[in-house]
């Protein structure tokens, strides 16, 4: 497939075919879709403004709530996800809280895990290392961009917020790391919610 070009204005109907094209079938479509919307926000205000008009947000949300979606294609939409909830003002909250009520933060906190455990999603079974532990990072961040914001689809339901913070404590518990000073790896203690 041709690689999708920018067009010359805001308003261009490129921009509005690129968040078409993530509700493709087409694997490809979607993925160069996602780059070239990712590489269009990140450090452009105005063309994050763009695509939160363009109603991007529930269909990165779908991309990332999808169980067939490829590791390259949730890196790209993850990184929308922490550009867009990083926006100036009220479209940052906005995109937070339209993500949050979507479902994307526990697709975020299931990607954490996808170093830890084989992946469940179709999407993931044959990622490479680098391209889980990009995943990993990418959703890392996004996560950090999301919490900043009060989001009240989870203040709203403490059982999704209870389940949420038990799941990121599991996570961090099963990873291994070293105490300061410490030459041997030690298990991270354990904590129950």
């Amino acid at each position: 497939m041709a690689a999708i070009v920018s067009g010359s204005g805001p308003g261009s109907d490129i921009h509005s075919s690129r968040v078409q094209l993530l509700a493709s079938a087409d694997a490809d479509q979607v993925y160069q879709a996602l780059r070239a919307i990712k590489n269009s926000v990140i450090g452009s205000s105005s063309k994050k403004a763009l695509y939160l008009q363009l109603q991007v947000v529930p269909a990165v949300g779908a991309v990332l709530t999808s169980s067939v979606a490829s590791a390259a294609s949730r890196v790209q939409a993850t990184a929308i996800v922490s550009s867009l909830v990083r926006s100036s003002g009220a479209d940052g909250a906005a995109a937070a809280s339209a993500l949050a009520a979507g479902g994307v933060v526990a697709a975020l906190v299931q990607q954490l895990g996808a170093l830890d455990a084989p992946p469940q999603q179709p999407g993931l079974a044959g990622a490479s290392p680098q391209q889980l532990g990009a995943l990993v990072e990418t959703s890392e961040r996004a996560l950090n961009a999301l919490l900043a914001h009060r989001l009240p689809a989870l203040e709203a339901d403490d059982a999704a917020l209870h389940a949420l913070l038990a799941h990121l404590l599991a996570l961090v518990a099963a990873r291994t790391w070293r105490r300061p000073g410490s030459r041997t790896a030690t298990r991270a203690p354990s904590w129950r919610c």
